[in-house]
């Protein structure tokens, strides 16, 4: 098999077989995976990870469990994602509640991230709310919203009347 170039694919050379000593272990593996990738139509360690989800999937549905954990409802192959039912970032124990299979279970990955962790910047909901008033007085002034709607209607007259005035000049 001759490629565009006019040359053997380097997985096909005899060169290879004939003179093995001549290269390194890398230039093989480069091989091993380029004749894989070739084969497969995408790079393996993709494939693999497909392969990997499909078989859980099928495992989820054989036994029953293709359900969301978060919202109840049937998924599909390709919207289920693993969900830890215990956060466990932050946690006392990360690692423990990580590889936990108890608290493991599987829902959408819409839910999933739906219901990730968010850390609270504000230390009471008093706070919260306090930042979220001055929040929103900032955009009222950004955005020149501090006028009552009959003050921003006079505001609208004068400015047509000024330029009104400016087109008859």
């Amino acid at each position: 098999m001759v490629n565009d170039v006019g040359c053997e694919p380097a997985y096909m050379s005899s060169s290879l077989i004939s003179h093995p000593s001549e290269h390194s272990q890398i230039d093989i593996m480069e091989i091993v995976i380029d004749k894989k990738q070739i084969q497969l139509g995408m790079n393996p360690s993709t494939a693999s990870g497909r392969l990997v989800k499909d078989i859980l999937y099928r495992f989820i549905v054989d036994t029953g469990n293709n359900n969301c954990y978060k919202c109840g409802m049937m998924m599909c192959r390709d919207t289920f994602s693993i969900e830890h039912k215990t956060p466990w970032l932050d946690s006392d124990d990360p690692l423990g509640l990580y590889f936990d299979l108890e608290n493991i279970s599987f829902s959408h990955g819409v839910c999933n991230t739906k219901a990730g962790r968010k850390p609270s910047k504000y230390a009471t909901e008093k706070d919260r709310k306090a930042a979220k008033s001055l929040n929103t007085q900032n955009w009222k002034v950004r955005n020149n919203i501090t006028r009552t709607p009959q003050q921003r209607n006079e505001e609208y007259k004068r400015r047509k009347a000024r330029q009104e005035n400016i087109m008859l000049m």
